[in-house]
């Protein structure tokens, strides 16, 4: 059965549709299950910001918590209660995106448990202040379950969000791949139709090509010899036609090439020398055909050129590169000796052997070269010549550069090192881990102390170093992260003269600590025996003198008169007696405590430098005692004589109070300030200060204002100094 061009038509168009349907199917499919993993990564992307607006929100609700039981303020009311609802919002839509992922939602369980029980607590301390139960709610902070509740939320809040850029990253995979193979799908689709195309194009061609070959059989037989001859002779000429213009476009080609070509027969002389090497050579075309080779080539070259020519003649090799073992140089007519870069080739043509050479001038690049080693040779110099180790790693954590310094403290040769994981290598076990992270985070550009970190070195020896590193990130043009460059600074003998330091500073506060206790103890020893017997036998020598006084004659005026000038004398050492106590140990702060013992303070101040002063005491029903009042004591008059001395102060104020499990001293004035203040040879009071609050943990801030004035400014933790303090009313 003969099938017919038509039909051939038909079945060639039945198998475009049938094809053009499948790819249709097949395409629709792929670009179906894309749409689905781009869902399915859009809701990944709203769960990490929910997550994220979640931890925002549970930050705002405790810090709102603190702010109101700390200052009672109702805007951290209202604050606290927008965050609350903020969490439900968020939570709820946590719930809602995550439906689809069982191990998400019992992380969702657990930490809704969580921040329920944070809930309540933050309820029962908002409710506690609301009630003025400060102390309750104070106490109820000091326990640190909510620091302890925030930490697990924040654990795994923490857990959940790597999950779900676990799960974005694999989702990510899946639609790169499903987007691939939909492209290799369309691609081959598109090659098999095109394919599919050209057999039926083919097809068709072949039937009408035997159409048209049996007409010219029919057309052949009928025409004469003669036509023939003419076809023949018009097809020659044509050729020839061509071949000229062939042979036009090929020099055009050759003379319009950016290389210098030279072509040579077998026995050196120039056939062909286009316009590029007229312009290297120096030196016309019609000069250079028909002269030798060897003009344009350096007489030490000359002998060495005509035995590699005759070697690559022997070869049978059609082309080949030149210079590879040795460099290559010209020489233009003018005699000037260039580097060059070249390549030849051979044929045979009209029974003779030609020789192409191709070939350009590689001054320039040779020089740019040059500058480019002496630069990257100077810039090692650099790296080597710096103080500081130089890392650099890749993103696998590789090393691809290092410095001399550097290998000195690794141990390790730049050979050695260079290509090896860092931290396998140069990392010691317990810190690979942390220190990856770090990596992790700084070459992917997220926040957190990435920039200066301190770590352990593993040395070759397996000694340790500890370094200070200041990291930076290695981008291409495109922006994108290619590794990390990090200086380091050995620091272990300075951290060792740190600790060293610290420890030495430790025990000179302990000693401080001592001789505070001890010369107090001596003061109050001094003190006592001065109240209770130098003032005793004064006294009782007064009494005596007084009895003898009232026994004396009428007459005896001289005698009464002396009596009452020791009388005097007797009263006025009496007084300094006990003033020179007070001085040593005021018996008030024994006897009456501490706030009376300040506001003592402010009255005489107020005696001696007429200045108008005010305590504030908000130390509500603490009660303060030895070693911590007296040492608080002495602060503050140490303080006040400065006023007294230096400031020439209108007013003066002590302030007491406590806030935040620290009891804060404030003493202010409105004085000259400290820039103003007279330098009288070297002071120790405001350092006995630093000292003494130091010495209880705390710290003293000494500083001026904009306003004017002076303030001491001075925070004592209470918990560590509990041995001097108690309840008011307690026994």
């Amino acid at each position: 059965m003969t099938v017919t061009t038509e039909q051939k038509v038909r079945a060639g168009y039945a198998m475009l549709i049938v094809l053009f349907c499948v790819m249709g199917t097949i395409c629709y499919r792929s670009v179906a299950s894309l749409r689905g993993h781009a869902e399915a990564i859009a809701r990944t992307h709203e769960v990490l910001a929910a997550s994220t607006a979640l931890g925002e929100a549970l930050a705002t609700v405790a810090a709102a918590e603190r702010g109101y039981v700390v200052t009672g303020q109702p805007d951290f009311i209202e604050r606290h209660g927008a965050a609350a609802r903020e969490v439900e919002t968020v939570f709820a839509s946590l719930r809602r995106l995550v439906a689809d992922n069982p191990a998400q939602e019992r992380r969702l369980e657990g930490l809704q448990g969580l921040i329920g029980e944070r809930m309540a607590l933050t309820a029962r301390l908002i409710e506690l202040r609301a009630h003025g139960d400060t102390e309750r709610a104070a106490a109820v902070m000091a326990t640190r379950v909510g620091r302890s509740l925030e930490a697990r939320i924040a654990g795994l809040t923490d857990d959940f969000h790597t999950a779900e850029r676990s799960l974005l990253l694999d989702r990510v995979a899946r639609s790169e791949s499903v987007e691939r193979t939909t492209k290799a799908v369309i691609v081959a689709s598109g090659a098999l139709a095109l394919a599919a195309c050209a057999l039926a194009l083919h097809l068709l061609a072949r039937d009408f090509a035997g159409r048209r070959r049996a007409e010219a059989a029919l057309r052949a037989s009928r025409d004469s010899l003669e036509e023939r001859v003419r076809e023949r002779t018009g097809e020659l000429a044509r050729a020839n036609a061509a071949l000229r213009v062939g042979e036009a476009r090929l020099r055009n080609i050759i003379q319009s090439a950016m290389d210098a070509i030279i072509t040579v027969d077998d026995s050196g002389t120039i056939v062909l020398f286009n316009a590029a090497a007229e312009s290297t050579f120096r030196c016309r075309e019609e000069q250079a055909t028909g002269a030798p080779l060897e003009r344009f080539i350096p007489e030490r070259f000359r002998a060495a050129h005509c035995v590699h020519m005759r070697s690559f003649a022997e070869s049978g090799v059609t082309a080949r590169a030149m210079g590879k073992r040795l460099a290559l140089y010209g020489r233009r007519a003018d005699g000037e000796e260039f580097p060059i870069d070249a390549s030849i080739s051979q044929v045979v043509a009209e029974g003779r052997k030609l020789y192409t050479v191709i070939l350009r001038d590689v001054t320039e690049l040779r020089r740019f070269e040059r500058e480019l080693i002496e630069e990257r040779d100077t810039a090692q110099r650099y790296l080597d010549v710096a103080g500081v180790m130089l890392v650099a790693l890749d993103l696998d954590g590789r090393v691809t550069l290092i410095n001399r310094k550097g290998c000195e403290l690794v141990g390790w040769s730049e050979e050695e090192i260079v290509g090896r994981s860092w931290f396998e290598n140069c990392v010691p076990e317990r810190d690979r881990e942390q220190t990856r992270a770090t990596f992790r985070r700084l070459v992917g550009r997220e926040d957190g102390p990435t920039e200066f970190h301190e770590n352990a070195i593993l040395t070759r020896g397996r000694g340790e170093r500890l370094i200070a590193w200041h990291n930076t990130i290695l981008a291409d043009e495109a922006g994108r992260v290619t590794g990390t460059l990090s200086s380091g600074e050995d620091v272990t003998e300075r951290r060792r003269a740190q600790v060293e330091l610290e420890r030495s500073h430790s025990e000179l506060r302990e000693l401080a600590a001592a001789m505070h206790g001890v010369r107090e103890a001596e003061r109050t020893r001094i003190a006592r025996e001065l109240h209770d017997e130098l003032a005793q036998w004064l006294t009782a020598i007064k009494m005596d003198l007084s009895w003898l006084a009232a026994r004396l004659p009428e007459d005896a005026e001289r005698l009464k008169a002396r009596a009452a000038k020791t009388k005097d004398a007797i009263d006025a050492a009496v007084g300094s007696v006990r003033r020179i106590a007070a001085a040593l140990r005021p018996v008030m702060l024994d006897d009456l405590g501490l706030v009376p013992s300040i506001e003592h303070l402010l009255h005489d101040l107020s005696k001696r430098a007429g200045t108008a002063v005010a305590l504030d005491d908000r130390t509500g029903d603490i009660e303060l005692r030895d070693p911590l009042a007296t040492a608080i004591y002495r602060m503050i008059q140490e303080a006040l004589t400065n006023v007294a001395r230096h400031a020439r102060a209108a007013k003066a104020e002590v302030a007491l109070a406590v806030e935040g499990g620290e009891l804060r001293i404030r003493v202010a004035d409105d004085g000259i300030g400290l820039a103003a203040a007279p330098a009288e040879g070297r002071s120790f009071g405001l350092a006995g200060i630093r000292e003494r609050a130091s010495t209880l943990g705390g710290k003293a801030r000494i500083y001026s204002p904009d306003a004017g004035g002076t303030v001491v400014d001075i925070a004592i933790p209470l918990e560590r100094n509990l041995a001097g303090m108690k309840r008011k009313g307690a026994a």
